[in-house]
């Protein structure tokens, strides 16, 4: 049954990558009643003890991390948010999939209990889903801007009838108490390239797994400067591994994805020689072919 006694701890989370070798690089808990009242919010970068990973996705640089504390550093942090609380977050299940690693780590036990995925709860990317039902999305990066529309989203959108249970965190010997220094990023860091320009957001088609939807959104994301890098590449290939999708899936995604992008060009019927060009590239990056339309002019009133 559902449980309207514990509060909600929203996560947003930016990762070096999904699988065993992954680090998070930044994490965020929005604290939230059973109703929907945020109560508290909390994020830190996280140095990895490594490099970021991959800077075109989420925005951090070597240069942000210095400074910021390990994980080791603020897992009391994390783990009093979110011990006796319902976790949520945006593709919930490999969200904690990465936070169980980290504590695996550290020695401590974490039931991650049975939450609520705001993916479920809208079908589609956070930033389209900010845009869909009007919540100001701020910066298009960060943990804690990812916690705040998810939260947002949950609080419009999810039943009290789901069954739901609270997570639970033994922390070991070992583990620092809550209260450690954290570090912020300066600001949002908010989209701008090529990809962006084409429209608000590309809306891709609804999967029913979490691991397609993160696939989708690494994919989105690090394509917003219209090219995929040998870096990007090889941590797309490492995510798709990590996260169970096989090569015949990618190349579905992919083509979904590209025909995505193709549906919010010609909505409007309005084809620019420079969305043309657009779209020729982000196919080509993906290997795939689509042709767009010869529409060049808005159709008629009515």
């Amino acid at each position: 049954m559902a449980d309207l006694t514990s509060n909600r701890v929203v996560l947003g989370y930016e990762t070096t990558g999904f699988g065993g070798d992954g680090h998070l690089v930044e994490i965020a808990c929005v604290s939230i009643s059973p109703e929907g009242q945020v109560l508290e919010e909390w994020d830190t970068l996280v140095n990895p003890e490594s490099g970021p990973g991959p800077e075109s996705l989420h925005g951090i640089t070597p240069s942000l991390l210095e400074g910021a504390p390990a994980f080791s550093s603020v897992s009391g942090d994390v783990a009093a948010r979110l011990d006796g609380a319902v976790p949520v977050a945006h593709n919930l299940s490999v969200c904690m999939g990465v936070l169980v690693r980290e504590f695996d780590r550290l020695g401590a036990y974490v039931d991650p209990g049975s939450g609520v995925c705001t993916f479920e709860l809208c079908g589609t990317s956070l930033t389209a889903a900010a845009q869909t039902h009007g919540i100001a999305a701020g910066g298009d990066r960060g943990a804690l801007q990812h916690a705040r529309i998810a939260a947002e989203l949950y609080r419009r959108l999810a039943e009290d009838s789901r069954p739901v249970e609270p997570a639970y965190v033994a922390l070991s010997i070992g583990i620092g108490p809550p209260g450690a220094p954290t570090k912020r990023r300066d600001t949002d860091t908010v989209r701008s390239g090529g990809l962006w320009t084409i429209g608000d957001q590309v809306s891709w088609p609804r999967e029913h797994q979490d691991e397609s939807a993160v696939y989708l959104d690494c994919l989105d994301r690090m394509l917003d400067n219209l090219e995929i890098g040998s870096a990007e590449q090889r941590f797309l290939d490492e995510a798709a591994r990590d996260l169970g999708i096989s090569l015949a899936q990618r190349q579905r995604l992919h083509a979904a994805y590209t025909q995505s992008v193709k549906d919010m060009i010609v909505a409007d019927r309005v084809v620019t020689q420079a969305q043309r060009d657009r779209l020729e590239t982000v196919a080509q990056a993906l290997g795939c072919e689509i042709d767009l339309p010869d529409i060049t002019d808005p159709a008629p009133p009515g």
